[in-house]
């Protein structure tokens, strides 16, 4: 039987001296894996609700950052989400590439980037042929 780790009289009275008989639940490991796998699925569910609310539309970092990082519930991530302002959408002069971004952040902190003018690295396809080759091996 799998308790929570309480043992003895931890199971009848807390520090407090009061009851915990409501709180402590005993399962087997069968149970225990159907509760988790409620539990999750519970989970699941809320997060799926919180996430497709029509209060998370335009708010749909605040909804995920809600619906993965607290324990509240649907309502109150409703109310949450109706009292924030909008995602500001994107603009679409600001460059989506990696390397763009890369630059643009390391540039706003102070560190941009120097452009190199070191020259490519030479191709190495010919060198590699070549050594294959000489083993015996067909290229091509």
């Amino acid at each position: 039987m799998i308790d929570g780790g309480r043992t003895g009289d931890d199971r009848s009275a807390n520090r407090e001296g009061t009851s915990m008989n409501d709180e402590t639940r005993v399962f087997t490991r069968s149970g225990l894996q159907i509760a988790v796998a409620a539990a999750v699925a519970a989970d699941r569910r809320r997060v799926a609700a919180i996430l497709t609310l029509p209060e998370a539309a335009g708010r749909a970092g605040l909804a995920l950052s809600i619906a993965t990082t607290t324990d509240q519930s649907v309502a109150d991530a409703k109310a949450a989400l109706a009292a924030a302002s909008a995602d500001k959408p994107a603009d679409p002069a600001v460059a989506t590439d990696a390397s763009a971004l890369w630059d643009r952040a390391l540039s706003a902190r102070g560190l941009p980037m120097q452009k190199s003018d070191a020259p490519k690295p030479p191709d190495v396809t010919a060198s590699l042929d070549a050594s294959l080759k000489s083993r015996g091996m067909q290229v091509g």
